[in-house]
This record gives C-alpha cells, sequence and structure tokens, in this order.
C-alpha cells in the first residue's frame, strides 16, 4: 500500500534540537539487551549535545511484556512485526507504528514491506483444496507470513472450517486440515510438530523462521512452505527451477512472479510507541543519529547486524538496510492494509458464521454535505441496511473504508486507480440507460462500454477549439477526475510539453481540489454566495463548490468558462433533462459544440467520432473481505429503490437534488463486472496513461516540480492536509517510489526518493512560516521551481 498505501508527518517540525530526556528501548532477551547496550556505546558514544535524548535499555520477558510497558510508560519503544503491531493498537494499549523497517528489493531499490507466499514443489499441489491433508512448513505461531496470512485466508474461504474462538482454538483445526506440519511456537498440538526437525516446536528449531520454512520445504519434511519471497529469491535460478508458487487464487506461477501471486503483502517490521506522549520525535533523533554513522561507514555502529554468536533479528531486522518514520496519522490498520487486517480479524472473531452488522448492514461514505443528506435519506428508508460516514473528499473516504470506518463508495476511473493502488476493489459498475439490457439479471457479470470523456465549448466562441485552448478559461469537474482532468490534461501536458505546469496553460480555470491560490481556482464559486461561506468552500472537490463535478463544470462553461471537460452526456441530461436547473434554463443542446483533438469542431452529439478517450464506468469500490457483503446489501436495496425499484417513489438512489450525489443521476442500475480487479476494470490504455500521468499529478500529489537544470525534483509541502500526506507517504512506504532515504536538517523533513525513472525526487515538509518558505527557495532556486504544494 498506500498508495498509494496518506497521513502525515509531524516529524517535518523535528528539529535536531529535541528536548532533553531519553528513550527507554524494550529488549526480550538476554541476547537484545546486550546488543542494546553494545549500540549505546558504539552508536552514540560519541554524541555530545546535552539535549540528545539518552539511550536506556530496558529488558522484558517477552513482547507482550514489553507491549505492556510501553502502555505503561516503563518503556518508549520496541520494534515489532506486523501481527503483534496490530495487536499492540488495541485496546488497552494503544500503540502504534512510527518507524518502518527498509528492506532491499534488489537493483539499488528498497521497500517497506514483503509479500505473504505459498511455496510448492512443481507439479505438485494444483489447487488451494490440494492442500488439504498435505504436510506444511510456517516460520511461526501467530507469525505474518507463515501463520496469520495463510491459515485466515484459508478460513475466509471455507477451506479450513473453524466457526471461531467459540469452538475452540484455530490451531486445532489447522491440525486437522494438514497431515502433519511445523510450527515453531505452538503448544500443545503435537501433529503441528511432527515436520519440525527436532520433531518439537521448539522457537530454535533449524526450521523456523523463513529460511527454516523454506528448508522444511526442501528437505522433504513438508509439501508446502508459507515464506516471504526473499528467503526464495535468494536461492540459486537452478534451486528456484524446482519450485512454483500457489496464489490465493488456486492458479500456479514461477516464483519470479510473486507480485502477483501472493496471498497478502505484510507492512516491516516497525517501531512502535504510545499513540499520546510517545516520544516519537525523541525515538528518530536517536535513530537517524544512528543511520547517519551507518552511512558515513561508522562501523563499530552495527544497528541491524546481530553478532553470529548472538542470535538473530536482534532489536531490528538482520536483512533490514534503513528505517523510514510513518505519517503520524497512519495507524496500526492504515499502515497494515486492509487485506491483511482481514486476514487476522477473521482469526480473533468468537463466531464467524452469524455477525448481523457484516452480513445485512453496510457504511456508505459520502462527500460533502449534499450527499450526506442524500445518503442519511437512503439510510432513514433502508430498513437498518445503509449506515452513512462522512468526509470532506474523496481520499479521505478511501482512508476511512481502508481503516474499516466505511464499507463502500462509488468512484469515478482516476479514484478507482488510487484505491486500487490502496488495496481496495471494484464490486459493481453504473449502467448507463444507453445499456439498460445489462440490467436484467444485474448479478451476471458484464462489461459496460464506458463512457465517452468530451471537449466542450460554446457554439457562439467560433475561435475556440483543441488548438487554441492555451489561454482560455477551462471548467474541470476536480482535479484527478478521469473527464474533467486526468483525460485533457494528459493530453495537454504531453501534446504541449507542460512538463507538468498544468496552471501555465490556461488564464483561469476552476478545478476543485486545485490550490486554492492558483489560477486553477481563478473562476470557481463556493457555494456561489457572497461573504466567507462562500470563500470557504471556494475549490473545494465536493458538492459544496457549484461548479464541481460534470454538471458544476458545464455551468462553469456557461457563466464563467470556454471549455469544459466532462463526460458525452452532459450536455442533453442538463438541456433536456426532466429537472433543468435554473443556471440552464436559457441554453439548449445546440448551444455547444465538441472539440476534436485534430482541431474540428463537431455536433454535440457526435461524440462517438468527436471526444477525446473512452473509459470505464463508475464503480462501487470496497474492501475485499466486505465485497460479497455490499454487492448483496446494495443489490437488495436497487431492488426498492432503483429506477425500477418497487419503492422509487420514496427514495431514488440514482436521483439527486444536488446533481450525480452518491452515484451518477444518469445511471439506469448497478451491475456486478466481469472485471473484479482495478487493473483489468480500468483496462491497459487507461492504466498506462494514468501511471504516466502520475508524474505530474495523482491523486497524492498535485504538482511535481520540475528541475531545470539539475536532475533532482524539489516538492515542497507547506501546509498540507492530513489525508493528503497520509496518502502521499502511504504510496512512499508501499513502494510507488524507491530508495526512500530521510534526514532531517534546519527545522524541516526531507525526503529523499529516487523514483522508478530514477529521477531524485525530495520532499520538505515545512511548518510553513514564510522564513522557512524563503530558505527553501534560497536552497533549491537554481534546481527547482517553487510553489506551495497541496494534496488531495
Amino acid at each position: 500500500m498506500k498508495f498509494a498505501l496518506q497521513a502525515i508527518l509531524s516529524f517535518g517540525f523535528l528539529a535536531l534540537c529535541v528536548a532533553s530526556s531519553s528513550v527507554r528501548w524494550c529488549t526480550i532477551s538476554n541476547e537484545e539487551q546486550e546488543k542494546c547496550q553494545r549500540l549505546k556505546q558504539e552508536c552514540f558514544s560519541q554524541q555530545q549535545s546535552k539535549d540528545f535524548p539518552e539511550l536506556i535499555c530496558v529488558r522484558k520477558t517477552d513482547h507482550q511484556a514489553c507491549i505492556t510497558a510501553i502502555k505503561d510508560s516503563e518503556a518508549d519503544a520496541i520494534t515489532l512485526d506486523a501481527g503483534l503491531i496490530l495487536e499492540a493498537s488495541l485496546n488497552p494499549y494503544n500503540l502504534k507504528p512510527i518507524i518502518a523497517e527498509l528492506h532491499s528489493k534488489g537493483s539499488g531499490a528498497t521497500t517497506t514491506s514483503y509479500h505473504a507466499i505459498a511455496v510448492v514443489k512443481k507439479g505438485t499441489i494444483s489447487s488451494l483444496e490440494e492442500l488439504r491433508g498435505k504436510r506444511s512448513c510456517h516460520t511461526g505461531f501467530k507469525r505474518s507470513a507463515g501463520w496469520l496470512i495463510p491459515v485466515g485466508t484459508l478460513v475466509s474461504k471455507n477451506l479450513l472450517q473453524w466457526s471461531g474462538t467459540e469452538s475452540g482454538p484455530i490451531e486445532k483445526a489447522v491440525e486437522v486440515f494438514f497431515r502433519s506440519g511445523c510450527v515453531p511456537g505452538v503448544k500443545d498440538v503435537p501433529k503441528l510438530c511432527h515436520a519440525c526437525k527436532s520433531g518439537t516446536c521448539d522457537w530454535n528449531d533449524p526450521f523456523a523462521g523463513y529460511a527454516g520454512a523454506y528448508q522444511c520445504l526442501k528437505s522433504g519434511h513438508g509439501d508446502v512452505a508459507f515464506v516471504n519471497e526473499g528467503v526464495v529469491l535468494a536461492d540459486s535460478a537452478e534451486e528456484r527451477s524446482k519450485y512454483e508458487l500457489l496464489c490465493d487464487d488456486g492458479s500456479r506461477r514461477p516464483v519470479e512472479e510473486y507480485e502477483s501471486c501472493y496471498w497478502a503483502r505484510v507492512a516491516s517490521h516497525a517501531v512502535v510507541a504510545r499513540s499520546v506522549d510517545g516520544r516519537a520525535d525523541k525515538i528518530w533523533a536517536l535513530l537517524s543519529y544512528a543511520l547517519e554513522q551507518i552511512k558515513q561507514k561508522q562501523s563499530r555502529c552495527q544497528l541491524f547486524k546481530s553478532p553470529q554468536d548472538s542470535g538473530k533479528d536482534l532489536l531490528f531486522k538482520d536483512s533490514a538496510v534503513g528505517l523510514i518514520p510513518v505519517p503520524q496519522r497512519t495507524d496500526a490498520e492504515l499502515y497494515l492494509g486492509p487485506k491483511y487486517c482481514a486476514a487476522i480479524q477473521i482469526l480473533k472473531r468468537e463466531r464467524i458464521d452469524q455477525d448481523p452488522d457484516t452480513t445485512e448492514r453496510i457504511k456508505w461514505c459520502a462527500v460533502g454535505k449534499a450527499e450526506k443528506a442524500k445518503c442519511d435519506a437512503w439510510s432513514a428508508q433502508s430498513s437498518g441496511a445503509i449506515q452513512c460516514a462522512t468526509a470532506d473528499n474523496t481520499e479521505d473516504c478511501l482512508i476511512k473504508i481502508i481503516k474499516r470506518e466505511a464499507d463502500a463508495i462509488t468512484l469515478d476511473g482516476g479514484h478507482i486507480f488510487t484505491a486500487g493502488k490502496c488495496g481496495l476493489v471494484p464490486i459493481l459498475t453504473e449502467i448507463p440507460r444507453d445499456e439498460a439490457d445489462a440490467c436484467v439479471d444485474p448479478k451476471k457479470a458484464v462489461t459496460s462500454r464506458g463512457y465517452i470523456a468530451v471537449a466542450v465549448a460554446k457554439k457562439i466562441d467560433t475561435d475556440v477549439n483543441w488548438n487554441t485552448l492555451r489561454g482560455k478559461k477551462s471548467c474541470h469537474t476536480a482535479v484527478g477526475r478521469t473527464a474533467g482532468w486526468n483525460v485533457p490534461m494528459g493530453l495537454i501536458n504531453s501534446q504541449n510539453n507542460l512538463s507538468c505546469h498544468f496552471d501555465t496553460f490556461f488564464k483561469e480555470s476552476c478545478a476543485p481540489g486545485a490550490p486554492l491560490e492558483s489560477s486553477l481556482c481563478k473562476l470557481c464559486k463556493g457555494s456561489g454566495g457572497e461573504g466567507g461561506l462562500s470563500e470557504k468552500y471556494k475549490c473545494k472537490p465536493n458538492s459544496n463548490e457549484i461548479y464541481h463535478s460534470y454538471s458544476g463544470a458545464l455551468r462553469c462553461l456557461i457563466e464563467e468558462g470556454q471549455v469544459a471537460f466532462v463526460k458525452h452526456t452532459t450536455i442533453t441530461e442538463i438541456t433536456e433533462g426532466q429537472k433543468k436547473p435554473a443556471w440552464a434554463r436559457d441554453v439548449t443542446s445546440s448551444d455547444f459544440v465538441l472539440l476534436s483533438k485534430n482541431g474540428e469542431r463537431c455536433h454535440h452529439n457526435e461524440y462517438e467520432t468527436c471526444h477525446l478517450a473512452k473509459v470505464c464506468n463508475h464503480a462501487v469500490v470496497s474492501r475485499p473481505e466486505r465485497a460479497e457483503v455490499v454487492k448483496k446489501v446494495v443489490l437488495e436495496q436497487q431492488k426498492r429503490f432503483g429506477s425500477q425499484g418497487t419503492e422509487k417513489d420514496v427514495f431514488h438512489m440514482f436521483q439527486s437534488d444536488a446533481k450525480d450525489s452518491l452515484f451518477k443521476d444518469g445511471t439506469e442500475c448497478l451491475a456486478v463486472p466481469n472485471e473484479n480487479t482495478f487493473e483489468t476494470y480500468l483496462g491497459q490504455e487507461y492504466l498506462q496513461s494514468l501511471e504516466g500521468f502520475t508524474k505530474c499529478s495523482s491523486s497524492v500529489i498535485w504538482k511535481v516540480f520540475q528541475a531545470r537544470k539539475s536532475s533532482r525534483t524539489a516538492v515542497l509541502l507547506a501546509g498540507l492536509c492530513d489525508s493528503g500526506k497520509t496518502l502521499l507517504f502511504v504510496r512512499l512506504l508501499t513502494g510507488n517510489f524507491r530508495n526512500t532515504q530521510t534526514s532531517i536538517t534546519d527545522g524541516s523533513a526531507l525526503y529523499r526518493i529516487k523514483n522508478d525513472k530514477n529521477r531524485n525526487v525530495t520532499l520538505i515538509d515545512l511548518p510553513g512560516h514564510e522564513s522557512l518558505r524563503l530558505q527553501f527557495l534560497d536552497r533549491f532556486k537554481t534546481a527547482a521551481r517553487c510553489y506551495n504544494g497541496k494534496i488531495f
């Protein structure tokens, strides 16, 4: 994840002159205590500043005791694996991840996550069902890749029969499913120890850990090993060729294709601290100093290495190559991701077969006041099936869904891309009225034709065509939206060599979600009235801005603009619809023309041959584990409140007082799509255009500031909203950028990233004070253009 998996770095205000105090590191063994004491001497003894935090080593019996000690303020920090991170985040502990381990991906790239995979000998197991009765090799009891993910997945797919903790411990059900196994750390389940080399489930068994579980498979003690990709890729090509991956859909692939054949993406081990008064700044000051010592080849400082005679993975994983701060608002669920959390939550339920809240009720996420009002009306008529959550923008809704604070939202293609990067999936597609045949059986998988992105101008503006748009006034549905932004601005950027400086092309615009002070917000009107309230909503990417979305962009064109970027049905829906708005009463569809990319002007209904692009319909997205429930509930609601619903006169899902609230008003029905991943739903052509477009602007970064004389790009993050930072740093953490390194200087946080094109990017998070902005300008004036950045 995210993604691109949002949140935010209050470490940006961290100066090196932190308050004088100590950082108490919790250790769980004599070996860890010795290493901690050694680090104190070898890494920090040369630090003379009286304000530098002192490292104090606190010895406890195990991870659980350390979690409790941190909660009780008897210690401050410990590094935990993903499974324990989630456990430590719950009441009464309320800890949170603050710093993530970086691990090498090869070729100089680093990552803060790994893939939980199932490895089998070639030709031995061809489906998930065939795992039944086989011998299994696990890294350890309650370990992420070796236990939580495979066991949780098998339970969720109803392959491993277990009805919850009331029916007994899950390990007893695993014992029945597999013939035998090796699960280091498990107690009182002898059959799950038979495959271990020692015949016991001792944590020090040679078959414990990633390398041990893989060796368990290779030595013939097991038929499947649940590990991560690193241990397999470290093997020789000849040895790897003897094995293959078993994907979570039952298919098989070569071990090198782990990125498309894994059971879950698991976040790296992370340092956790208290959510309140957690001393995150002091902990990072301490660790970043140690990282600097390592970078300067201070060989005595061995943060990530364990002495050969003292065990492995002491304090940190031996395989770690660096550390990176986790954004401040990123809690455990956001850090770990929805797929991982779902697998773990299944193993914690008392009963997994009966829960009315998960089978009959869903929580819809509404963006802005108008959608909230419609959602509340829906909820009141839904017999308790629909509840509502509210956010100011789409990406805040995505965060709520990832964190299980909401279940579903309808998105356009650009936001589907972001949602997919964060682990969400499309489950229902909007079917327009001209494809009503697909609504006969909405449960039957369909492939919709999608809609068409068009550029619209006024017929009387004869000088406006695609080739004369520079310097004109433009109207957009919102930044990040498909027809209103991604398609037209992607074309304009590439055809005019804008280098992503979008605000230099049009004279003035309304692009809701753009920086308020930029020319891209000049035409926006907020709520349309006078005074502060209208200004409050100006250029907001929701219905509070009257020029937002398709109808808003056309209104902008009528009242202020010269070109609008909308979908092919917008003109007729507004000018010929049953509820023609007052602002459109003096116009007809014949007052508009479409602009072709070849410079021609076309009749408004010639969109099949005169358009910018054909794109996918809007879709409902949710977390994978909630997909079937959301699908079931929404389709049942559609029978009552859809276009052909029995109670559509009471409430209509596809009609709105404020245009296109929750769903597009032109929707005939929602139907199950043939495509069940965001990649297949969006299509390869659109995906490629989006991947390229994110170099300039994505749902995370509004501007990427291009270097003029340097290969380095400098991005100033001043005064950013929390949700935007969350998405930005989730994307950094989930590998959308590579070689992420961090240093703190001059009261600001610097993040140096090398992206897939081998370009260096520097992200600077400033408190927003004018003096610091001037420092930024002075420091980077020869390398980059500087703007006040904003995140969406």
